[in-house]
C-alpha cells in the first residue's frame, strides 16, 4: 500500500468517525429542544370547562378534551373487556374513565 492510499483510507476513517460522533450528539440535542418547546406550550381550558368537576383531570394533552359543565349519564351498553368478558360502564362508577368510542 502506498502512502497516498493509506492517507486516503485514514481520511475516510476520520470522516466516518466525525460523522458518527456528530450523529450521536445530534439526536439527544434534538430531543432536548423538542422537550423544551413542549414544556413551554400553554394549555388552557375553555371558560365553561373550567367550572366542570372534570376540569381537575385535564392535564397535559387531556386539556384539549371537552369537559362539559353538565355531565349526563352515559348509556349503560354492554361491551367486552380486554379479556373477552361482558361488562358495562356502570361497573366503573366513581372512577375516571376515558372511553374511545371509535374502538368499540
Amino acid at each position: 500500500m502506498s502512502g497516498s492510499e493509506g492517507k486516503k483510507k485514514r481520511g475516510w476513517l476520520v470522516g466516518l468517525i466525525v460523522l458518527g460522533v456528530a450523529g450521536a450528539l445530534a439526536v439527544p440535542a434534538l430531543f432536548a429542544v423538542l422537550l423544551f418547546y413542549q414544556s413551554q406550550a400553554k394549555f388552557t381550558l375553555k371558560p365553561e370547562a373550567q367550572k366542570s368537576e372534570l376540569a381537575r383531570f385535564a392535564q397535559g394533552s387531556l386539556t384539549r378534551l371537552d369537559t362539559p359543565a353538565e355531565t349526563p349519564m352515559a348509556p349503560d351498553y354492554p361491551f367486552k373487556d380486554r379479556d373477552g368478558y361482558e361488562t358495562r360502564l356502570a361497573s366503573f362508577r366513581g372512577k375516571v374513565v376515558v372511553v374511545n368510542l371509535w374502538a368499540m
